[in-house]
């Protein structure tokens, strides 16, 4: 999708998560790095925080995901960025080590979105399209809420159920969203449940492709600066949390 036609304000809510989770890293630097005294931000508030971020990043790039030709191509760029990161975290700061974070997941999710992208293709030529992808939308917004506490050991379905311990065994089942008891990372982002709401941002960008108004609404940004940031996000996020760190060791040593 050329920049003039581009859903700008997409990259503009895009550009403004960024800077929301910039803002987060680097208080979360000053706190584990530093150790900085910020009582409040080990509390519920910035667990919502934290939240908000994941879930509009992961529902935007599955939104996002029909836009473009090279998709594939596309997905093994960012799991290949999310390879890099874990390699550079194990070996350089395994205390702080990122697996199975936020790129590997998008770019897994991108693999299994081709599948669906081709199902979605197959499907609507026999059913009407929006009955189609607004019951797919629906199951999968209810599929997340139910599998949301599923790295917790249980879901809701239809009630709070418990899972079996065997799943939770090995790096295998872990990268699904079953984690090993011995497992750790400092961002992870498992395949269940997100990857149902990375399915509703695909169903609801279905949705609405063809409604003109919202169309035309989405194509005006206000922030250029901020769209700027947003449709350059994975460039500013693998270079962020590098210069964050180095801020900090900086502010350690004035301090």
């Amino acid at each position: 999708m050329a920049v003039s036609n581009r859903l700008q304000r997409i990259d503009e809510i895009r550009g403004f998560t960024l800077i929301s989770m910039i803002i987060y890293h680097f208080l979360w630097d000053l706190r584990y790095i530093a150790d900085f005294d910020i009582g409040w931000y080990e509390g519920t508030a910035s667990n919502v925080w934290q939240k908000s971020i994941c879930i509009t990043f992961i529902f935007i790039s599955g939104f996002c995901f029909s836009f473009g030709k090279k998709r594939l191509k596309r997905s093994v760029i960012i799991f290949m960025c999310g390879a890099l990161i874990s390699a550079v975290t194990v070996f350089l700061m395994p205390e702080n080590r990122v697996v199975f974070g936020i790129l590997t997941f998008l770019g897994s999710a991108g693999f299994i979105t081709v599948l669906f992208d081709k199902l979605n293709r197959i499907t609507v030529s026999k059913i009407e399209e929006d009955t189609f992808n607004l019951t797919m939308l629906i199951g999968m917004i209810l599929l997340f809420i139910s599998f949301f506490n599923v790295n917790y050991g249980y879901i809701y379905f239809p009630k709070k159920t418990l899972l079996p311990k065997y799943l939770y065994d090995g790096y295998f089942m872990t990268f699904f969203g079953f984690p090993d008891p011995y497992f750790f990372s400092t961002d992870y982002f498992a395949i269940f449940p997100w990857i149902f709401l990375y399915l509703a941002g695909y169903y609801t960008q279905k949705i609405i492709k063809n409604n003109n108004t919202v169309t035309k609404y989405l194509m005006n940004d206000r922030f250029r600066f901020i769209t700027f940031l947003g449709r350059n996000s994975l460039i500013i996020y693998m270079v962020h949390q590098p210069v964050l760190y180095v801020v900090t060791l900086i502010i350690m040593k004035m301090g």
